[in-house]
């Protein structure tokens, strides 16, 4: 965002209604009530997937390859 806001941390996902608008009102509550983990996952050209784990403040901190099974 403009203002600083990093991406996939909680301002950012609890902001503008984002994640309301994404999957509706009561999901959003169950997701924010329950507690989630923020995960990027990126193609890399070979096809294959690499993820990382981010921080409620929106920094990646652990990267994997593989199957993640939260």
């Amino acid at each position: 965002m403009t203002d600083g806001t990093r991406q996939m941390s909680d301002k950012w996902i609890q902001g503008n209604n984002r994640l309301q608008d994404a999957v509706g009102r009561e999901l959003a509550n169950d997701i924010l009530d329950s507690g989630y983990t923020r995960v990027v996952a990126r193609i890399q050209p070979d096809g294959s997937i690499s993820c990382r784990i981010v921080t409620s403040e929106g920094f990646e901190i652990k990267t994997f390859s593989g199957i993640f099974n939260p």
